[in-house]
């Protein structure tokens, strides 16, 4: 039986009165929509408070380092096709802002739930929510200022999931389920922690691809060197890329019954088709059909300004978000960037290295912008600078200027072009939104 909001006890409802407030003060000064606040004081005043708020709902936690968001948004509107979901759709993926989303329905009245979690807040939430379903993208090197070495991170997510079977056993409570990208070696071997190469919950393997490599020169089981292929294996310790239940062949995923769905999606990219194959399985692990959860996820056309086509002086500029190499690799591929009718936009990159971007500004070198060469393109951003840099010596002709939308104007009218691409890293995303009025 779902609790009753008085359950709650006075502590805690005086914890998110005091939250609320916070928040509807950060939105009253414009300084966000106060989800993250709104949790954080109420945390403070009140720990114990997500527990206490997730306690008898159903849980989903979306983790990994690119595609989370997107891949949260696809899997509740999917199960949204079964009843309403609570969802953390603005992105506060912290254990903080889910518990400001959980705030949003104290009595508990939305029993289902679908969680976007930062990879190092994973233990944390699992900890406090105890997820029916995990859903583990990938995992790639990510403001190392900020995070830490990828290998750490497959470390404690190992760690996530031993804790997780070793509670079931201990309650008698059903294992979670994972939902894998079982091209990702990372995930694959955060996941296959027994032994014996064996997982120690019950796994869903996905096909999602794994076009970055540059984190996988060696085995991350017992770092012997290796050739990293999509099938690949270790001849040392003999860990390999499990077999996926669920696959994708360009517009076409295929599940473990055989059958055939169209991908075809609104969103551009094998990205987002990859981030379409892991909400399906997901979605089809907690009972929804395949048809049934495409259906609303082709409908998708943008995600917390991801995509969006806003009109920037009469010229459509559409906004793309990559936050590190394996997301500029993705964000810069012709399928990602080119237009309705194939030919490929002029392009606008933004480059800052604010708080939530990481100061060091390095990791650009790692990604491959050779790939546009004969391409339009201008450098912007409070770093435009070290971005030229890193443009010139991969050989791309290019121009200069810090404000992004004046960017647009000056690409647009150099290539006369009806449509220009803005790929920019989050503060510079952020701000692009704010300042043409994208939520």
């Amino acid at each position: 039986m779902t609790p009753a909001r008085s359950a709650l006890g006075a502590k805690a409802r005086l914890a998110m009165l005091v939250g609320k407030a916070a928040a509807a003060s950060s939105r009253a000064a414009r300084l966000g929509a106060g989800a993250n606040l709104a949790g954080h004081v109420a945390a403070r005043l009140a720990p114990g408070l997500l527990g206490t708020l997730a306690a008898d709902r159903r849980v989903v936690v979306v983790s990994g380092t690119n595609g989370k968001t997107t891949t949260t948004r696809m899997l509740a509107v999917a199960l949204q096709t079964a009843g309403p979901v609570l969802t953390n759709g603005d992105g506060s993926n912290l254990a903080r802002g889910i518990l400001g989303c959980l705030m949003t329905d104290p009595s508990r009245r939305l029993t289902r739930c679908v969680f976007e979690v930062d990879e190092l807040a994973l233990d944390e939430v699992a900890r406090a929510v105890h997820p029916e379903l995990f859903v583990l993208c990938n995992l790639s090197r990510d403001q190392l200022d900020r995070m830490t070495e990828v290998r750490v991170l497959v470390r404690r997510w190992q760690q996530v999931l031993r804790r997780a079977a070793a509670e079931a056993d201990e309650t008698g409570r059903p294992p979670p389920t994972v939902v894998a990208n079982a091209d990702d070696p990372m995930v694959a071997s955060a996941v296959v922690t027994g032994p014996s190469n064996e997982p120690v919950l019950p796994v869903i393997w996905v096909s999602a691809g794994q076009p970055w490599i540059a984190d996988a020169s060696s085995c991350p089981r017992c770092s012997a060197h290796w050739v990293f292929r999509v099938r690949y294996a270790c001849d040392t310790c003999g860990f390999a890329r499990p077999e996926p239940a669920w696959q994708l062949a360009e517009d076409v995923l295929q599940g473990p019954d055989g059958l055939e769905h169209d991908a075809k999606l609104s969103l551009p990219g094998r990205a987002n088709r990859a981030n379409a194959l892991m909400a399906v399985a997901a979605a089809a692990q907690l009972g929804v059909p395949p048809e049934a959860a495409l259906s609303p996820i082709r409908a998708i056309e943008a995600v917390g300004g991801r995509y969006a086509m806003v009109q920037v002086h009469g010229v459509a500029v559409r906004l793309l978000l990559a936050k590190n190499p394996a997301g500029w690799k993705e964000m810069l591929a012709p399928d990602m960037v080119a237009s309705p009718s194939g030919e490929l936009a002029p392009l606008v990159l933004a480059l800052n290295a604010g708080g939530p971007d990481g100061k060091d500004t390095s990791w650009i070198w790692d990604v491959p912008f050779d790939q546009l060469k004969g391409r339009a393109v201008y450098a912007s951003g409070e770093r435009a600078e070290d971005l030229a840099v890193r443009l010139r010596y991969a050989g791309i002709d290019h121009a200069m200027t810090r404000d992004p939308l004046q960017a647009v104007t000056l690409l647009a009218a150099a290539a006369s072009a009806q449509r220009v691409d803005v790929v920019a890293n989050y503060t510079a995303f952020t701000s692009i939104c704010s300042r043409v009025g994208v939520a």
